[in-house]
Order: C-alpha cells, then sequence, then structure tokens
C-alpha cells in the first residue's frame, strides 16, 4: 500500500539533550519513552501497561527464543525489538514510541522502516505543528492500518499460516474500519502539554484484556428440561472483534468452564471445552508455531460467528457456574513460554429448575 506522509520541512532544528546539557540536533537519533513523556505523559502510561512495552524484554518471548530454530530467530526481532542497533536502554523498550513514531514505511520482511534521521514525529493529526523538541508531521501509515499490519502478519512464507489476524479484518465484517478504531479508541484531551483539546488515542492497545473480550464476546445461557434431565446451553458470539478469537499466537486459548453443584452446595459434574488453533509437527504431535508444520484444526470464534454448546445436566444439579477465560498459551505449551495466568472473562450462575 502508499504511504501518506506530509512532512513540515525545518532546516537546522534543534532539541535539548536528554542529559540536559544543552541542545543537540535529533537528526538520526532515536528517544527514550520517558523523554516523550516529559510532553506526553499519559500516552506514555497507557503504553507501559500494553504488551508492546514488554515485547523485547518478556520472559516468555526469551523462552520461546531457545526453542526456535536458527533458520526462523531472524524474523523475530524485526517485530519485537524493532530498534534494535540503538543503545540498549532504547532497543529494550520494545515497541517504543519512536519504534512507532518514526516509521514511514512497512519493512520487508516484517516490521517497519524507522526513519530517526528526518527528525520527524509522525502522527494522526493533519494540523500538527512543529515543537521545539521535534518536527512533526501527518502520516497515513501511522494513523491508519498499515503500522499495525507491518508486525501483525506473518513476516515470511512459511509451512503454516501464523498471524491471520488481518486477513481475517479484511474479509470480515468490519473491513470498513481501521485497526486503530477499535485497538485505540479516541476521547477528547490534550496529546501533548500545552496543545489543543482534541481527539487523543488510546495507546493501551487493549491492555485491558478482560474488559476488551467482554466486549466482543457475548455470553447467552439457558437450562431447558428433557425427558431424562436438564440441558445447559450456552451460546458464545463473537459480536464486537472484526477477526477471530483469540487471534495472533496460534497457542492462545478461550476457556469455558461448567461446574453442576447441588442444592447444599456439593460438585455434581464438570465440563471444559477449549477454543483455538490447534497446530502440529512432523510427528503429528501438538507443537507451538515455530515448530509446527499444518495446522489440525481452527476451533475459535470467527467474527460475527455465534457457537452453540450443549451440556446434559444429571440428575440432583441444582446450580451451575458457567466461566469463561482467556489464556495467554494452552498450558500444554508452558515449557516453551512458561506459566500463564488465565484471564476472566465472564462469570455467571443459572439454577435448574
Amino acid at each position: 500500500m502508499t504511504s501518506v506522509l506530509v512532512v513540515i520541512a525545518s532546516a537546522g532544528h534543534t532539541a535539548p539533550r536528554e542529559d540536559g546539557a544543552g541542545p543537540r540536533h535529533t537528526a538520526a537519533v532515536h528517544h527514550t519513552s520517558i523523554r516523550c513523556r516529559q510532553c506526553h505523559p499519559r500516552q506514555r502510561e497507557e503504553w507501559l501497561a500494553s504488551a508492546h512495552a514488554r515485547a523485547a524484554t518478556s520472559g516468555a518471548y526469551h523462552r520461546a527464543l531457545e526453542h526456535v530454530p536458527d533458520a526462523r530467530r531472524p524474523s523475530c526481532a524485526p517485530c519485537h525489538v524493532p530498534l534494535a542497533g540503538n543503545p540498549e536502554r532504547i532497543a529494550t523498550e520494545g515497541v517504543v514510541c519512536d519504534a512507532c513514531h518514526t516509521a514511514d514505511a512497512a519493512a520487508r520482511p516484517g516490521g517497519v522502516t524507522p526513519r530517526p534521521e528526518l527528525a520527524t514525529k509522525f502522527g494522526p493529526y493533519a494540523d500538527s505543528k512543529d515543537h521545539h523538541f521535534h518536527r512533526v508531521a501527518f502520516s497515513a501509515f501511522v494513523a491508519g492500518s498499515d503500522l499495525c499490519i507491518a508486525c501483525h502478519s506473518d513476516p515470511e512464507a512459511g509451512p503454516v499460516v501464523v498471524l491471520t489476524s488481518a486477513v481475517e479484518w479484511r474479509a470480515g465484517p468490519h473491513a470498513s474500519r481501521s485497526c486503530p478504531s477499535c485497538h485505540m479508541p479516541g476521547s477528547k484531551a490534550r496529546a501533548a502539554k500545552g496543545g489543543p483539546e482534541r481527539t487523543v488515542y488510546h495507546h493501551g492497545f487493549g491492555a485491558d484484556r478482560a474488559k476488551s473480550l467482554e466486549r466482543a464476546i457475548h455470553v447467552k445461557t439457558r437450562v431447558a428440561r428433557t425427558e431424562r434431565a436438564a440441558e445447559l446451553s450456552v451460546s458464545l458470539t463473537n459480536a464486537g472483534a472484526g477477526h477471530a478469537i483469540p487471534t495472533d499466537l496460534p497457542e492462545r486459548r478461550l476457556r469455558l468452564e461448567i461446574e453442576g453443584r447441588s442444592a447444599s452446595g456439593e460438585p455434581v459434574v464438570r465440563f471444559e471445552r477449549a477454543f483455538g488453533r490447534h497446530l502440529v509437527d512432523a510427528a503429528n504431535q501438538p507443537a507451538p508455531f515455530f515448530l509446527a508444520v499444518r495446522e489440525l484444526a481452527d476451533e475459535r470464534l470467527a467474527a460475527g460467528a455465534t457457537r452453540h454448546e450443549r451440556f446434559e445436566l444429571p440428575a440432583g444439579t441444582a446450580r451451575v457456574r458457567i466461566r469463561l477465560s482467556y489464556q495467554r498459551w494452552d498450558p500444554a505449551f508452558d515449557r516453551y513460554y512458561g506459566p500463564s495466568e488465565p484471564v476472566l472473562v465472564h462469570d455467571s450462575e443459572v439454577r435448574v429448575r
């Protein structure tokens, strides 16, 4: 896709040094998020809670790298450490401010192309004015979906498609909306200290996973009597996401847990269903994406789709608890990524009459 940039020229532009020792030309220089915080405190605090802030340093990423075949490792860093080559304090901030706001195009095979030599921060505002610290410019690339797709799509062809969200979004019911319109909701505020009030976009990128999934997935339950017993029906509808849920890492799971108890509170029955993609290796054994050779099944909730699950409740069941949780990966893959705590999305109880 073609990127649109409007660069406001300002030759000889200078900026204060990060160590406070006087002005310095900003050409070919990246800055830490701490520097950006001085004018954009809200955005940095939101970003700190996001997975982007941990992209280069998370234990899961580094544990997985130990198992990734050597031939595939080079494709990881462009998105996890997009500012590699900078001082460690900048590179280890992962998908930090300058990784996106100095980029002017997608890179190949993956990631973005930072342009610090332009001494310009690209953003979504066409009326931006130069600041004493850096030039500013509108960029359709940064403001739209192309920036997101640069990392949230497969960097190169492999035996299985790993990142499917962009393809699903383009073919789904929300294709007319951009990625930021869902993942960076706007509210009235000041984008920078001293700037005008305008629509400012949230930089948490769905960091509150429970709330994001609760909004996206509608859960309906019903108990009906049959000739033999009672039957619980649970309907899960992906009403809010423009792609399947869960997305990106194929090892991610939605887990539905049903627990029936007697009138006195004793356990009577328990069911569990997991929804996700199932990849296997050459021996046809479950495998993480970087060792997989084919997809065995895809049991996710497609965009706009409804999944109906039914459970027969034995005699003596007086009430049923329904819990839906999100897992960053199936516990079967803890040896590759480390342990992961589930995130509760839905919790309700129905009586059996």
